[in-house]
């Protein structure tokens, strides 16, 4: 999972240098083991970015691919996502990221890569609920005034999915990951918002024609995702139209 990240972690788990190491090669040897030992298995290689870079780094012999497509991450910009003023107050201040990473001590490692998902959670933690209604205008506004942002973005990845499918002909290659991040369960901005399906619906036919043997819909398709019984029409009408 997200073996681009790979040399980073380790570079910082253990505080040494990885430029040496070849891990094009650590994984060709490792997915060679997997297949031999567990013939019965499809292996997957799973990427956090479509970019020329990373496909240059895709062992040789993968069985599978696994992209990620967040292509509408930007959305959370200026309230839940990091590195823009805070245009929302949405936060009760009831947990630190000191009382996040206490929690998932353990869990994560302790790097500075982890650092942000820490403030992320933070965030998502402290949603004070009384300010949904104003929330959910900020973001109707933001997806409609960037909305030809993100399908640029999506484009973009388009094209390297489709470098995936040219160099690798006839493997398995899914969108495993995508569109936004886990945000909040009782945050149902993107179950109610319109053009939000229409993008998601516009994904999933660019996705169709490009080949794409399976993908998400939304980033939160667990059972407990408020989308399976607010948007249940709109789930089923997606899935039958990239399956049919």
């Amino acid at each position: 999972n997200e073996v681009g990240s790979v040399p980073l972690f380790i570079g910082e788990l253990k505080n040494e240098n990885v430029k040496h190491i070849d891990f094009k090669k650590k994984h060709e040897e490792a997915l060679a083991w997997l297949q031999e030992t567990h013939p019965d298995i499809i292996f997957g290689f799973d990427n956090d970015c479509v970019t020329d870079e990373a496909i240059a780094d895709i062992p040789e012999n993968l069985q599978a691919y696994n992209g990620h497509n967040y292509f509408l991450w930007g959305v959370y910009g200026g309230t839940l996502e990091l590195g823009e003023p805070v245009r929302v107050d949405i936060s009760l201040d009831k947990y630190t990221d000191e009382d996040i990473m206490a929690e998932r001590n353990g869990l994560v490692p302790l790097s500075p890569t982890c650092a942000p998902w820490y403030s992320r959670i933070r965030r998502c933690y402290n949603l004070d609920e009384s300010k949904f209604d104003e929330l959910k205008e900020h973001l109707n506004k933001r997806i409609k005034e960037n909305r030809e942002e993100y399908l640029k973005n999506l484009d973009n990845f388009c094209e390297g999915f489709k470098k995936i499918m040219e160099k690798f002909p006839g493997i398995p290659v899914v969108c495993g990951e995508g569109v936004t991040y886990c945000a909040s369960l009782n945050l149902t901005w993107e179950e109610e918002n319109e053009d939000y399906w229409e993008i998601i619906k516009i994904m999933m036919q660019k996705y169709k024609e490009l080949g794409l043997w399976g993908t998400i819909i939304k980033t939160n398709c667990a059972p407990d995702d408020p989308s399976w019984y607010l948007c249940k029409d709109k789930v089923k009408e997606l899935n039958e139209m990239f399956l049919e």
